[in-house]
């Protein structure tokens, strides 16, 4: 799994070259040869010179394999790959493909994959109740204040008509998730409760996010929570409303985590490396996104273009990119939130600890060894 090149030796060539040259003899008188010194009178030696301090070695380079589902929760992932940050770390990531963080489960578990991440899901929680070592390790995308890149889409012509003015109205409503359960489900129920409603008082309906826009122009859809592009998309093509993001749904909702499987556990300091380089591309992040426009912005713009699906440059200036902690630090209650809601929706088999499906170790000391991030 991990591997260790061979150094190379090296040699160091000493040259000794001794000339001798021959002088003819001339009239001068030669001066006479200087008195041997006195035993007790020693010749001075010259002071030793100071040890030169030795090379620091290069980390041992490791092999990780790193799942990605071409999202922006994917963003200081990308970021850590092409600033080189873990190649800094001595860290050859392969970044490998999924359609879902689901999918990615088998594969950490089973040690084909050291890192991955995606929505907390009941999925998640199930195979870690199984016993599957899978640890929650670091914040990968939440929904902090200004960070709301999930949201409610209403069809325009229920605002215009006045047959939506409220959640209320969604009472009965054909409305669009990702999946049961997913991150959107939760975020809208968790609204829906203030008035006494859930998400069983909608017509409830599963497709993809790139179906929504379409489903929200024919008709077949009253409202969809998608998230970025996509949201913006639709917005564009004036197919609907957003009524609200995720961030004012469920402010600070923790969205994506990022996952260590056993393989890296492991390997402890690949794992805190690998971490190390995480975070500093988390702080990267957060600068590029505080300041649009900015160089860092027009990088970070250049490494979501290359990376992910979303190819119009114009459109980032309008789609609202996910909240990263600049420490990496997960939402603790936001996950308990989410667990209570699986076991209560019957998603989830029981409650699993999650002081033990946690640990926080590896991203508080890449903060302590980064130092403090501007806030």
């Amino acid at each position: 799994m991990y591997r260790s090149p061979r150094c190379l030796p090296t040699t160091w060539l000493l040259a000794l070259v001794v000339g001798l040259a021959a002088c003819a003899p001339t009239a001068r008188p030669q001066p006479a040869a200087p008195a041997p010194a006195s035993p007790a009178q020693p010749v001075a030696q010259q002071p030793a010179a100071a040890p030169t301090a030795a090379p620091t070695a290069a980390p041992a380079r490791a092999a990780v394999g790193l799942g990605v589902i071409g999202g922006s929760s994917d963003a200081a992932i990308f970021l850590a790959v092409d600033k080189d940050y873990f190649a800094e770390q001595g860290l050859d990531v392969d970044l490998q493909p999924f359609r879902s963080a689901a999918e990615m489960i088998p594969a950490l578990g089973a040690g084909q994959l050291e890192v991955g991440g995606g929505t907390p899901s009941a999925g998640l929680f199930n195979a870690i109740g199984r016993g599957i070592p899978i640890r929650i390790v670091a914040d990968r995308g939440c929904q902090s204040p200004g960070h709301g890149y999930e949201g409610l889409v209403v069809r325009r012509d229920l605002v215009q008509e006045g047959r939506f003015h409220d959640l209320a109205d969604l009472r009965g409503a054909t409305v669009a998730f990702s999946a049961q359960g997913s991150s959107g489900e939760f975020v809208l129920d968790t609204a829906l409760a203030k008035l006494g409603l859930s998400t069983r008082d909608l017509n409830a309906v599963v497709m993809g996010f790139p179906d929504m826009p379409a489903a929200l122009a024919g008709g077949s859809v009253d409202a969809a929570m998608l998230i970025e592009p996509f949201l913006v998309s639709a917005v564009d093509k004036d197919l609907g409303v957003v009524w609200r993001r995720s961030d004012e749904l469920s402010p600070d909702f923790q969205a994506a985590v990022l996952l260590y499987g056993p393989a890296i556990v492991q390997e402890p300091d690949v794992a805190r490396r690998f971490m190390l380089a995480y975070v500093k591309a988390t702080r990267y992040y957060n600068q590029a996104v505080a300041a649009k426009g900015s160089p860092a912005w027009q990088e970070l713009v250049d490494v979501l273009i290359r990376h992910t699906s979303v190819k119009d440059r114009a459109l980032y200036e309008r789609i609202v990119l996910p909240g990263i902690d600049p420490d990496a630090a997960v939402n603790v209650e936001s996950l308990r939130a989410s667990q209570d809601w699986f076991v209560e929706r019957g998603l989830q088999q029981e409650k699993i600890d999650l002081a033990q499906a946690l640990d926080p170790s590896y991203a508080r000391a890449a903060a302590s060894q980064l130092g403090p991030a501007p806030r």
